[in-house]
Protein backbone atom coordinates (compact mmCIF):
# COMPACT_ATOMS: atom_id res chain seq x y z
CA UNK A 1 0.00 0.00 0.00
CA UNK A 2 2.74 2.05 -0.15
CA UNK A 3 3.27 3.41 3.64
CA UNK A 4 6.38 2.63 4.72
CA UNK A 5 7.31 3.60 0.80
CA UNK A 6 6.46 7.08 1.76
CA UNK A 7 7.97 6.70 5.18
CA UNK A 8 11.63 6.39 3.59
CA UNK A 9 10.80 9.00 1.07
CA UNK A 10 11.52 11.72 3.15
CA UNK A 11 14.62 10.33 4.31
CA UNK A 12 16.24 9.26 0.85
CA UNK A 13 16.61 10.76 -2.28
CA UNK A 14 14.82 7.97 -4.25
CA UNK A 15 12.91 5.09 -3.47
CA UNK A 16 12.51 1.27 -5.59
CA UNK A 17 9.66 -0.27 -4.08
CA UNK A 18 8.84 -3.85 -5.51
CA UNK A 19 6.04 -5.78 -4.93
CA UNK A 20 4.95 -9.67 -6.08
CA UNK A 21 1.23 -8.16 -6.86
CA UNK A 22 0.57 -5.83 -9.82
CA UNK A 23 -2.46 -4.71 -7.94
CA UNK A 24 -0.80 -3.64 -5.01
CA UNK A 25 1.63 -1.71 -6.61
CA UNK A 26 -0.86 -0.26 -8.48
CA UNK A 27 -2.19 1.13 -5.50
CA UNK A 28 0.53 1.90 -4.24
CA UNK A 29 1.60 4.24 -7.15
CA UNK A 30 -2.31 6.02 -6.25
CA UNK A 31 -1.56 6.34 -2.93
CA UNK A 32 2.08 7.99 -3.19
CA UNK A 33 1.16 10.03 -6.77
CA UNK A 34 2.28 12.88 -4.85
CA UNK A 35 5.97 11.28 -3.83
CA UNK A 36 7.50 11.65 -7.45
CA UNK A 37 11.21 10.21 -5.69
CA UNK A 38 9.27 6.96 -5.60
CA UNK A 39 9.04 3.96 -8.43
CA UNK A 40 7.12 1.24 -7.99
CA UNK A 41 8.07 -1.77 -9.49
CA UNK A 42 6.07 -5.25 -10.19
CA UNK A 43 8.58 -8.38 -9.16
CA UNK A 44 7.37 -11.85 -8.77
CA UNK A 45 11.06 -13.40 -9.20
CA UNK A 46 12.09 -13.24 -5.65
CA UNK A 47 15.32 -12.04 -6.96
CA UNK A 48 14.41 -8.49 -7.30
CA UNK A 49 15.88 -9.05 -11.39
CA UNK A 50 14.14 -5.25 -11.93
CA UNK A 51 16.73 -3.41 -9.99
CA UNK A 52 20.47 -2.97 -10.78
CA UNK A 53 22.90 -4.93 -8.43
CA UNK A 54 25.09 -3.39 -5.36
CA UNK A 55 23.28 -0.16 -6.65
CA UNK A 56 21.28 0.98 -3.11
CA UNK A 57 21.95 2.39 0.38
CA UNK A 58 19.32 0.81 2.36
CA UNK A 59 17.04 -2.49 1.34
CA UNK A 60 14.61 -3.08 3.60
CA UNK A 61 12.14 -5.70 3.73
CA UNK A 62 9.23 -6.25 6.85
CA UNK A 63 6.46 -8.53 7.40
CA UNK A 64 6.80 -10.37 3.60
CA UNK A 65 9.79 -13.16 3.72
CA UNK A 66 7.87 -14.46 6.22
CA UNK A 67 4.91 -15.57 3.78
CA UNK A 68 7.42 -17.00 1.16
CA UNK A 69 8.08 -20.98 1.25
CA UNK A 70 11.95 -21.13 2.83
CA UNK A 71 13.53 -22.23 -0.75
CA UNK A 72 12.59 -19.57 -2.32
CA UNK A 73 12.49 -16.65 0.70
CA UNK A 74 16.24 -17.80 1.04
CA UNK A 75 16.98 -16.77 -2.64
CA UNK A 76 15.13 -13.16 -2.00
CA UNK A 77 17.28 -12.60 1.05
CA UNK A 78 20.52 -13.60 -1.01
CA UNK A 79 19.10 -11.08 -3.64
CA UNK A 80 18.50 -8.32 -1.01
CA UNK A 81 22.09 -8.18 0.16
CA UNK A 82 22.94 -8.51 -3.72
CA UNK A 83 21.80 -5.06 -4.42
CA UNK A 84 23.46 -3.15 -1.58
CA UNK A 85 26.41 -1.33 -2.58
CA UNK A 86 29.47 -1.30 -0.16
CA UNK A 87 29.01 1.39 2.68
CA UNK A 88 25.39 0.15 2.76
CA UNK A 89 23.20 -1.98 4.54
CA UNK A 90 20.25 -5.14 4.20
CA UNK A 91 17.49 -4.80 7.01
CA UNK A 92 15.21 -7.48 6.47
CA UNK A 93 12.46 -9.21 9.19
CA UNK A 94 11.79 -13.04 9.37
CA UNK A 95 10.70 -15.56 11.23
CA UNK A 96 12.69 -18.07 12.95
CA UNK A 97 11.64 -21.51 13.84
CA UNK A 98 11.32 -21.61 17.62
CA UNK A 99 12.18 -24.96 19.27
CA UNK A 100 8.69 -26.25 19.83
CA UNK A 101 7.97 -25.68 16.32
CA UNK A 102 11.05 -27.73 14.93
CA UNK A 103 9.12 -30.98 16.58
CA UNK A 104 5.58 -29.82 15.19
CA UNK A 105 4.80 -30.47 11.45
CA UNK A 106 4.23 -27.53 9.19
CA UNK A 107 0.70 -27.61 8.43
CA UNK A 108 -0.67 -28.58 12.05
CA UNK A 109 1.65 -25.32 13.35
CA UNK A 110 -0.09 -23.22 10.55
CA UNK A 111 -3.04 -24.19 11.53
CA UNK A 112 -3.01 -24.13 15.51
CA UNK A 113 -0.88 -20.06 14.93
CA UNK A 114 -4.17 -19.36 12.68
CA UNK A 115 -6.81 -20.34 15.32
CA UNK A 116 -4.44 -18.63 18.08
CA UNK A 117 -5.36 -15.29 16.03
CA UNK A 118 -8.73 -15.72 15.44
CA UNK A 119 -9.48 -15.74 19.02
CA UNK A 120 -6.50 -13.00 19.85
CA UNK A 121 -7.86 -10.47 16.90
CA UNK A 122 -10.86 -12.10 15.30
CA UNK A 123 -8.57 -12.60 12.17
CA UNK A 124 -7.15 -15.35 9.80
CA UNK A 125 -3.56 -14.78 9.52
CA UNK A 126 -1.59 -15.48 6.34
CA UNK A 127 0.55 -18.76 6.16
CA UNK A 128 3.88 -18.05 8.27
CA UNK A 129 7.08 -20.01 7.45
CA UNK A 130 9.60 -20.27 9.71
CA UNK A 131 13.55 -20.17 8.48
CA UNK A 132 16.21 -21.68 10.32
CA UNK A 133 19.18 -19.02 11.18
CA UNK A 134 21.83 -21.46 9.37
CA UNK A 135 19.93 -21.37 6.78
CA UNK A 136 19.50 -17.05 7.05
CA UNK A 137 23.19 -16.53 7.71
CA UNK A 138 23.94 -19.15 4.75
CA UNK A 139 21.74 -16.96 2.22
CA UNK A 140 23.51 -13.58 3.24
CA UNK A 141 26.83 -15.20 2.07
CA UNK A 142 25.36 -16.75 -0.97
CA UNK A 143 24.18 -13.10 -1.73
CA UNK A 144 28.01 -12.07 -0.86
CA UNK A 145 27.54 -10.43 1.92
CA UNK A 146 27.82 -10.93 6.30
CA UNK A 147 25.45 -10.72 9.06
CA UNK A 148 26.14 -7.95 11.70
CA UNK A 149 23.44 -8.08 14.10
CA UNK A 150 20.02 -10.01 14.73
CA UNK A 151 17.52 -8.19 16.98
CA UNK A 152 13.92 -9.74 18.12
CA UNK A 153 11.37 -7.94 16.04
CA UNK A 154 9.19 -5.91 18.34
CA UNK A 155 5.47 -5.35 16.89
CA UNK A 156 2.59 -5.35 19.11
CA UNK A 157 0.16 -6.21 16.70
CA UNK A 158 1.67 -9.52 15.95
CA UNK A 159 -0.13 -12.66 16.85
CA UNK A 160 1.81 -12.74 20.56
CA UNK A 161 2.04 -9.16 21.51
CA UNK A 162 4.58 -6.91 22.36
CA UNK A 163 8.04 -8.75 24.31
CA UNK A 164 10.66 -7.50 25.99
CA UNK A 165 13.68 -6.75 23.44
CA UNK A 166 16.35 -9.48 23.32
CA UNK A 167 20.00 -9.14 22.57
CA UNK A 168 21.34 -11.09 19.59
CA UNK A 169 22.57 -14.04 21.72
CA UNK A 170 19.55 -14.73 23.61
CA UNK A 171 17.44 -14.87 20.35
CA UNK A 172 19.87 -16.59 18.35
CA UNK A 173 20.44 -19.12 21.74
CA UNK A 174 16.86 -20.43 20.44
CA UNK A 175 15.39 -19.49 24.42
CA UNK A 176 12.94 -21.86 25.50
CA UNK A 177 8.95 -20.77 23.95
CA UNK A 178 6.20 -22.24 22.57
CA UNK A 179 5.89 -20.34 19.62
CA UNK A 180 6.00 -21.79 16.96
CA UNK A 181 8.07 -19.15 14.83
CA UNK A 182 10.34 -16.31 16.30
CA UNK A 183 10.36 -12.94 14.20
CA UNK A 184 13.57 -11.39 14.42
CA UNK A 185 15.10 -8.35 12.35
CA UNK A 186 18.62 -9.23 10.52
CA UNK A 187 21.34 -6.38 9.74
CA UNK A 188 23.70 -7.34 7.02
CA UNK A 189 26.21 -5.57 4.89
CA UNK A 190 28.24 -6.52 1.80
CA UNK A 191 31.53 -8.67 2.54
CA UNK A 192 33.45 -5.40 1.14
CA UNK A 193 31.74 -3.17 3.88
CA UNK A 194 34.15 -1.91 6.65
CA UNK A 195 33.01 -3.65 10.06
CA UNK A 196 30.16 -1.33 12.02
CA UNK A 197 31.68 0.84 14.48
Amino acid sequence: MGRLSRALSGRFAGVDAVDASEGMVARARAALADRPNVTFRHDASQDLGPLPAAAYDLVYSSMVLQHIPPPFAERAIAALVRHVRPGGAAVFQVALDGPAARCVPFRLRETALKAVKKVRTGEWVNTVYGLDHRDVRRAVTDGGGRVVEVREYLDPSTVWGPTRPRATREVLGAPLTLRPWWPVVYWAVPTASPAPA
